[in-house]
């Protein structure tokens, strides 16, 4: 167990690795010092003890050949360990041996070896490297003071041997042996121990890390770190993806001049980050392409381990659809509010009008006016007629009508829609209208599933904007194209109506559907208003923009034709309201009542 916590903690390999260096350099020395002692001497190098020596050392440099080929060739590297403890007992012997016997100066290469086998092999080790020690030093004891003719002569002179074996230092260096195989085993233990939980708190920390980094850059928001100063020192990645900036271009600068539009946020970050609720700021920001997006930010304070505050968290999100969509929300909300207004309004201005003008042709009639009476009651009748056109335009935007859906194709709807606006009296001269390829053969385009009628009264309302924007002549060109809408997983038709005008102004663009806007001096402001409730009705989107080559575009986004659709109800009826019920107002049909829809175009 020992063995295998230390082998895990530090490496057998590269502990017997280290072991055979610390050898070869300790022989070498030896060697070395051999020769210099001897260098003066030729004679010497002739001597019985030094060639022993010598042989020793050549000995220990084959010993390490083989220890290196046995790491090679032997898998458990424990068997390598214990021969080259057993190989260095040896080694000590034969030099304790050669200089001094019991007596010798080098006794203590034997607890090298002890430790050693500690640093291996741990407690095991180290008292089997004592065992191989002791034996070493009984063979010394026994070869030094024994009667062996043979030993004796090969022995060098210098060797003492007294007749009387030194027993005091024989038992104090074997127990000495053993006690330091027995604490260096402990603390190569405790060493082992500790080494295998640093090692399991260094892969813990690289785990922990590694997770740390992994959730961060999972995050789809975005996040970034900043110091007390406001510069920002990490940057995951959806904020770059978010802000269109990279990393390396942020690091260490300040958050006021990388991203202005959020410096203001860390100006107040301080004040903010001490607050029990900390607010959500909502920020516009350009990225360095053009594209404009709503950031939702949140700040919170970076502590350290003891609590302090080194910094500032801040975490933003892409809220723009969110803005959009909660837009879009309020602007339903605005428009029921003036729908029912108008409604209210047509009701009661209604049956007034109708009797005025009745009254006025019956005075016409019977009284037989002088002609500039005539005329002022010509002007009575057609502001009245005027009047009424206005009040019809209220009741077919806030009318509730019954919407029959059916599965239309969508090259059809254009077609008919164009054959019939290209008779219309009112087209200005030089207004031509093209159709895109996508929509000149009925057989490939696609289909919507949608109320055809009021599909083509928006195609109607929509080009009869283009004609009123190109006064002199132009071109209206109406396009199709089909795609995946990401957010309901179902393929959505586009109907593009642009034309060659002036186009529309930015600070127009976010008030074209609203009721009752206009810039025009003849406009009632409910055309396109009426547009986009119906288009909303069949869960789809209109949405205008001004081209880059010039001109205005109309983009009518509708859901494709589906199975879910045909199995629905073929018919979704509006909620009606009481007021309407009670006004008797008959329903026009769309195509007859479309002309009298006046376009808020600027």
């Amino acid at each position: 167990m020992v063995a295998t916590e230390i082998d895990g903690s530090g490496g057998l390999r590269e502990k017997l690795e280290w072991l055979m260096l610390f050898r070869l350099v300790l022989v070498t020395f030896l060697l070395g010092s051999a020769v210099m002692v001897n260098v003066n001497d030729v004679e010497s190098f002739s001597d019985p003890s030094y060639i022993a020596i010598v042989s020793l050392i050549v000995g220990s440099y084959a010993a390490t050949l083989v220890y290196v080929y046995a790491m090679r060739a032997v898998r458990d590297l424990r068997r390598v360990a214990y021969a080259q403890l057993v190989g260095d007992g040896v080694l000590a012997a034969g030099l304790v041996l050669l200089t001094g016997g019991i007596h010798s100066v080098f006794t203590f290469i034997f607890f090298l070896t002890i430790f050693a086998g500690a640093v291996l092999l741990g407690r095991p080790g180290a008292l089997f490297a004592a065992a191989c020690s002791a034996m070493g030093l009984a063979s010394i004891v026994l070869l030094q003071f024994g009667d062996f003719e043979l030993v004796g002569a090969l022995l060098p002179d210098t060797i003492p041997r007294p007749a009387e074996v030194p027993v005091y230092p024989l038992i104090l260096n074997l127990g000495g042996f053993y006690t330091v195989a027995a604490f260096s085993g402990y603390l190569a233990e405790k060493l082992g121990q500790v080494g295998s939980e640093l090692e399991r708190r260094r892969l813990d920390i690289r785990e922990l890390r590694a997770l740390n980094e992994n959730i961060v850059h999972s995050l789809s928001s975005g996040l970034l770190t900043l110091d007390l100063d406001g510069r920002i020192i990490y940057f995951n990645v959806a904020a770059e993806r978010i802000t269109g900036l990279q990393l390396e271009e942020m690091v260490m600068r300040p958050l006021g001049a990388a991203i202005p539009e959020l410096g203001a946020i860390v100006d107040a970050a301080p004040a903010v980050a001490d607050l029990p609720t900390r607010p959500r700021f909502e920020q516009r920001l350009v990225r360095p392409d053009g594209m404009e997006l709503y950031l939702g930010v949140s700040v919170s304070p970076l502590q350290n381990a003891q609590g302090e505050r080194t910094g500032y968290i801040m975490i933003f999100q892409d809220v723009t659809e969110l803005k959009t969509m909660r837009d879009a929300v309020l602007r339903q909300e605005h428009l029921s509010a003036i729908g029912k207004l108008s409604a209210a309004i047509a009701h009661e201005v209604r049956n007034p009008l109708a009797s005025i003008s009745g009254s006025i042709e019956m005075l016409r009639m019977s009284l037989d006016p002088p002609e500039d009476e005539r005329q002022l009651m010509d002007i009575v009748i057609r502001e009245v007629d005027r009047l009424n056109a206005l009040i019809e335009d209220f009741l077919a935007y806030a009318r509730p009508t019954q919407s029959r859906r059916r599965d239309a194709n969508v090259a059809e709807l254009v077609s008919d829609t164009v054959r019939v606006y290209s008779n219309d009296p009112s087209l200005s001269p030089g207004v031509t209208v093209e159709i895109g390829a996508s929509l000149a053969d009925p057989a490939v385009a696609p289909s919507v599933y949608a109320d055809p009628a009021q599909i083509q009264q928006v195609l109607w309302n929509l080009l009869r904007n283009a004609r009123d924007a190109m006064p002199t002549g132009g071109t209206v060109t109406i396009e199709q194209r089909t795609h995946l809408d990401l957010r309901t997983g179902r393929d959505v038709v586009e109907l593009i109506v642009a034309d060659t005008g002036p186009g529309l102004s930015a600070d127009v663009i976010p008030h074209l559907f609203e009721p009752f806007f206009t810039t025009k001096a003849a406009g009632s402001g409910l055309g396109l208003a009426t547009c986009h409730r119906i288009v909303t009705a069949h869960h789809g989107q209109l949405s205008a923009r001004t081209r880059d080559e010039g001109g205005a575009e109309f983009t009518v986004t509708l859901p494709a034709a589906s199975r879910e659709d045909r199995r629905s109800d073929s018919t979704t009826v509006d909620a009606v309201t009481e007021l309407m019920d009670s006004s008797g107002v008959p329903r026009a049909a769309s195509a007859s009542a479309s002309h009298r829809f006046a376009t808020t175009r600027p």
